[in-house]
């Protein structure tokens, strides 16, 4: 080897080292990102899910280390975009009620008042009238009657039909006043309780009479009640009546919509989930609310029941448009309550959950189909318009 051919590779060497030196400083002193862009709280995040050897991305708006959208969240904060990371973590799936009214308390509903009379460790008994249960005293006085029956118009004695005007006082057992007044009602037609339609029989007009009337002819006995609700409510339900909040075992919770007395959580089921997530991005970017589901922002959303035939008509459409490439999210009403929720909160105007079926929505470009296509063809243009859309 000449001179020269040695200088040289000793030059280019020398290059070398000095390059790796100054790389080697750049790093340490900071001015080099060596893992990328980090997730920061209030990044929207889209990531990569997989569970079960399924892998589903899904879109975070606006991260937060409180968990707003997934209970992971915190987990993501400060992992670079690329980086994978495995998680566990717990889901709650359903929860189990107990009711909890107090006993002699009177309720309100929007269908009147309801009492409880007692409450044990298994059941309560309550009554659609606060007077269930209650022994009831009348003093009554007959101001007149009327016949119905031809030539019978003015009478003296009550019978069962005829219409008659009542003066009255009622009191409880223990001399309580509930109720005075005056009223006219037509014997035996079952406009006043059992008691007070026979009690008024045979009376003559002017004649006052003290009734005693038991609960089986007034207003019942009460019924009795388990107290623990048999079936449990799934997640979503249970938020959806108590304001989103999340239930904790042993906590009371209070809906007058759903119930006039308080609900305890007395047991939560939880699924354990263990996930591989990769970060795709994280920044300012915009997504759809389907996307924030992992469904794609331009798919036709078919909403169907097992057992409508018109559903099972559409299903096989639906299925080889599928197979040619068009985007479609099924929804099944009444085993899916997990999509039913996607539906209510991203295409509340596309699609009434509360109405008829099938329907085809789609977000994308605000269109409705009720009921049937006429067509394939008919569902195709509306699943290309909507793909399309996107």
């Amino acid at each position: 080897m000449d001179e020269k051919n040695l200088l040289k590779e000793y030059e280019l060497l020398g290059i070398a080292a000095v390059g790796a030196i100054l790389i080697l400083s750049i790093l340490i002193s900071g001015c080099v990102d060596s893992g990328g862009k980090l997730v920061k709280e209030g990044d929207n995040v889209k990531a990569n899910i997989t569970e079960s050897n399924i892998t589903n991305t899904i879109f975070i708006e606006n991260i937060s280390a409180k968990g707003k959208s997934y209970p992971f969240e915190k987990d993501l904060i400060g992992l670079n975009i690329g980086e994978k990371k495995i998680l566990s973590y717990e889901e709650i799936i359903s929860v189990k009620l107990s009711q909890e009214p107090k006993a002699n308390t009177v309720y309100s509903t929007p269908q009147g008042a309801i009492r409880v009379f007692n409450v044990t460790d298994t059941q309560f008994y309550v009554g659609q009238q606060p007077l269930t249960g209650e022994t009831l005293k009348f003093h009554v006085t007959m101001k007149n009657i009327t016949s119905k029956k031809v030539n019978e118009s003015i009478k003296t004695t009550v019978e069962n039909g005829d219409s008659v005007e009542v003066e009255y006082i009622g009191t409880l057992t223990n001399g309580t006043k509930f109720d005075s007044g005056t009223i006219n009602f037509t014997v035996g037609s079952k406009q006043m309780i059992n008691g007070f339609d026979k009690g008024v029989v045979g009376m003559k007009i002017g004649e006052s009479k003290d009734m005693v009337i038991p609960p089986e002819d007034g207003y019942g006995l009460p019924e009795a009640i388990p107290r623990v609700i048999p079936q449990e409510i799934t997640i979503d339900v249970f938020k959806g009546a108590f304001n989103n909040e999340e239930p904790i075992k042993g906590k009371e919770y209070t809906n007058l919509n759903s119930l006039p007395w308080p609900i305890k959580v007395i047991d939560v089921k939880t699924r354990t989930h263990n996930i591989t997530i990769e970060i795709l991005d994280a920044g300012n970017f915009s997504y759809s609310c389907l996307e924030g589901y992992g469904i794609d922002k331009g798919a036709v959303i078919f909403y169907h029941t097992d057992w409508c035939p018109h559903c099972q008509k559409m299903k096989p459409w639906v299925q080889n448009l599928t197979d040619e490439g068009y985007k479609f999210f099924s929804v099944e009403a009444e085993k899916e309550p997990n999509k039913v929720k996607i539906v209510k909160e991203c295409a509340s105007k596309e699609i009434n959950t509360g109405g008829g079926i099938p329907q085809f929505g789609c977000p994308a470009n605000g269109k409705s189909h009720i009921g049937e296509f006429t067509s394939i063809a008919d569902m195709k243009n509306f699943a290309e318009e909507c793909n399309k859309a996107a």
